[in-house]
């Protein structure tokens, strides 16, 4: 099995065992001379957060797990969202290391690769491994990394993070309200950052962080404009509260996509 490293670069945490982090990124030389294309990973892939640097594979693996969770491929970053296991003594000793370190944080990821080509890189000259399929079998905190722009997206309740895994199956007024309740911290943060940045005598956003808003208030238009179509068709007098719900979504994906 190899393992490759990241660097953590933007940390957002909270007081509860939830951790959401990019574990790599794709279409970019990686410090190890390779390229990870989308795709490779397991959609969806339950994996365990294993001890640090990989003690619960490597070494013989002497210790217990930490956690798990399930990686997706979100917006170019590979992207672990499990949770600490905090029942454990070692679950919450690492959790507690990663909140304390958090500005300087690494990860790294076990994987076997499955299917792969070479190509040469027209800069250096050097041969470049391009990953194309891969088996991820855990993740890990790490002391060292080499990777490229990846880190902690949050710490937080399963309850409040959980837009993705498990969504779907929550009842209509539920999900909406993870949505909002997404939705409003995410302008909160962004506001927050501005502000900031602004009292730093920078501008309000980077470039790719405004791309990326841009972005966002793209499908927030679009979003709105579809809740509003929904919220606007006569249905069945059981479905009064659906539309009520779709109402208050349309404004507040309004007002979003003016913050954005």
């Amino acid at each position: 099995m190899e393992h490759k490293q990241f660097k953590a670069d933007d940390m957002t945490l909270d007081d509860t065992g939830h951790v959401n982090f990019r574990f790599a990124k794709m279409n970019v030389i990686d410090h190890d001379g390779d390229i990870i294309m989308p795709g490779a990973f397991e959609e969806g892939k339950s994996i365990l957060l294993s001890a640090w640097n990989h003690g619960s594979w490597g070494n013989g693996g002497a210790n217990l797990p930490i956690g798990k969770g399930v990686i997706r491929e979100v917006n170019g970053y590979a992207v672990f969202d499990g949770d600490f296991n905090l029942k454990t003594q070692i679950g919450r000793d690492h959790y507690e290391t990663v909140k304390f370190n958090a500005a300087i944080q690494e990860y790294s990821f076990g994987f076997n690769v499955l299917e792969k080509s070479f190509t040469t890189d027209s800069e250096t000259n050097r041969e470049i491994r391009v990953l194309k399929r891969l088996e991820t079998s855990e993740a890990s905190p790490v002391l060292l990394g080499a990777g490229i722009d990846t880190g902690t997206n949050t710490i937080k309740s399963a309850n409040k993070t959980a837009l993705i895994d498990g969504a779907k199956s929550k009842q209509y007024k539920e999900h909406a309200e993870m949505v909002l309740e997404a939705c409003v911290d995410f302008v909160k943060r962004s506001q927050s950052i501005a502000d900031l940045r602004t009292e730093e005598g920078k501008e309000a956003a980077s470039e790719k962080n405004r791309e990326g808003l841009k972005a966002i208030a793209a499908e927030l238009l679009k979003a709105s404009n579809e809740l509003k179509r929904i919220a606007e068709t006569d249905t069945e007098a059981d479905e009064a509260e659906a539309r009520r719900k779709a109402a208050e979504l349309v404004a507040r994906f309004e007002y979003l996509n003016r913050s954005a």
